[in-house]
């Protein structure tokens, strides 16, 4: 038998693959127009450095970087209409594959925290970090409208936790999150801070903050220790301000400055004084230095009293 040597009979030469045959086609990747443009980015970066179109089998990364407020979950990433599953490192999100085919990918964000208003009027939320993979920690900040503040939060809309001091750490009922600290101001603006947050625990990938909000004033917060190791507060009617080093960093001679100030109207600032020893005022000045040894293994507390109306005056008055 004769083999054929007319052009339309070629056949091709014995040493190409499949593979080399499609590495000469070249590959494409692109972006679903779909995609959530408004709140995060996508990148497409190739191991060799190649860029589109690419060659069979080509190693490709697509990183999502999340604006912040967002994140991103199980669902965020499809290729050519399929879930695939992320990785996240920091604050950006990776997955990496061999291009074998041209592939449109579609890319979608979730906030990181949701808020809503129970009751009272209504909040107005400024995010100020995101998520990082190394500590799932994250930063927000809540401003009521104007003439309400805000008295309760839950994170289920069943348990909710007062707002009753200037900084606190809440750490029952919350399995997701080995501890959350608040902050509050006299305004009703209330920060956030949530730490090591086990973003498995929610579905969604989204916490959700519940707030019930009240038209009374902050008059009762307590102030809790800014310093660590020194258990400092205030009775009803003032805050403190703490100003030096940690407890454990204090050497013998160093001294933790305290500070007091009236925060209610008709109050005035009494002294200080030790918890184990209310009979005795270690001093009436409402800025005090406190050595190391006076504050250790004790708790003081700024205590201020109603005044008279007959006493009333600019200096105690000093809301």
């Amino acid at each position: 038998f004769l083999a054929c040597s007319c052009v339309f009979c070629v056949r091709p030469a014995a040493h190409l693959s499949l593979s080399s045959i499609a590495g000469v086609t070249g590959y494409t990747i692109s972006a679903s127009g779909a995609s959530d443009f408004a709140h995060g980015s996508a990148q497409v970066v190739s191991s060799t450095g190649s860029a589109s179109p690419y060659a069979y089998g080509t190693n490709l990364t697509i990183t999502l970087t999340p604006a912040v407020g967002y994140t991103c979950n199980n669902t965020s990433l499809t290729i050519n209409d399929e879930p695939v599953t992320l990785t996240q490192i920091g604050s950006s999100w990776f997955y990496t594959f061999n291009i074998t085919g041209n592939v449109v990918y579609e890319y979608t964000f979730v906030p990181w925290i949701n808020v809503s208003v129970t009751s009272g009027g209504s909040v107005s939320m400024q995010v100020n970090s995101n998520l990082n993979a190394n500590e799932f920690s994250g930063v927000v900040t809540l401003k009521p409208q104007s003439n309400y503040y805000i008295s309760e939060f839950s994170f289920d809309n069943s348990t909710y936790y007062t707002i009753d001091s200037w900084s606190a750490l809440v750490t029952i009922g919350v399995p997701f999150c080995s501890n959350i600290n608040y902050t509050a101001s006299t305004s009703g603006m209330v920060g956030f801070t949530f730490n090591y947050i086990d973003m498995t625990y929610f579905d969604t990938s989204t916490i959700n903050l519940y707030l019930r909000l009240t038209t009374t004033p902050y008059t009762n917060l307590k102030t809790t220790s800014s310093v660590t190791g020194v258990a400092v507060t205030a009775t009803y009617g003032g805050s403190v301000t703490l100003i030096g080093n940690d407890l454990e960093n204090m050497a013998d001679t160093d001294y933790i400055t305290c500070v007091a100030k009236v925060c209610v109207q008709n109050y005035e600032f009494v002294g200080w004084y030790n918890a184990n020893d209310m009979d005795t005022c270690l001093s009436t000045y409402e800025s005090t230095n406190f050595t190391k040894e006076e504050v250790e293994n004790s708790q003081i507390i700024a205590v201020f009293n109603q005044i008279s109306n007959g006493n009333i005056s600019d200096d105690t008055n000093n809301v």
